[in-house]
């Protein structure tokens, strides 16, 4: 097994305890956050791709920030700091695909969930990122 593999199980792994922690408690603990960024930075140092790493910490979550700023409810920061550790870890371009992909998933899952669901409870976003990072193993 290789290094990327493994780095890649571990982030899934994590991703999967967020999503479950997220779905339980409507939040991200910092530990797993930390966690994750510092496999993000290990990985970063290891492969050496250090321009896209950097960049994929701002680029997307700035989409989310902004959703953020145009309606405070939409999303929270447990979910900026999250997607800034999957930035780190996968870089700018893969991110943005992952964030993009789990993005549409809430898309077309939130009005089900509203109609069926309880209508005011909030749509956790971390489901969302778990399932759309394993896109992340092979891209």
């Amino acid at each position: 097994m290789n290094f990327d593999f493994a780095t890649k199980i571990l982030a899934f792994i994590l991703l999967c305890i967020v999503a479950v922690w997220d779905m339980k408690h409507h939040r991200i603990p910092n530990a797993l956050v930390i966690a994750f960024f510092l496999l993000g930075l290990v990985r970063m140092f290891f492969l050496k791709d250090y321009a896209s790493c950097l960049i994929g910490i701002v680029f997307p979550s700035v989409v989310l920030f902004a959703l953020r700023i145009y309606k405070n409810e939409i999303v929270g920061f447990g979910d900026i700091k999250i997607v800034m550790a999957v930035g780190l870890f996968y870089g700018y371009l893969t991110s943005c695909i992952i964030v993009f992909i789990a993005l549409t998933m809430l898309c077309i899952y939130a009005p089900f969930y509203k109609m069926f669901g309880n209508k005011s409870d909030a749509i956790c976003f971390g489901p969302f990122l778990a399932l759309a990072s394993l896109l992340g193993f092979v891209l």
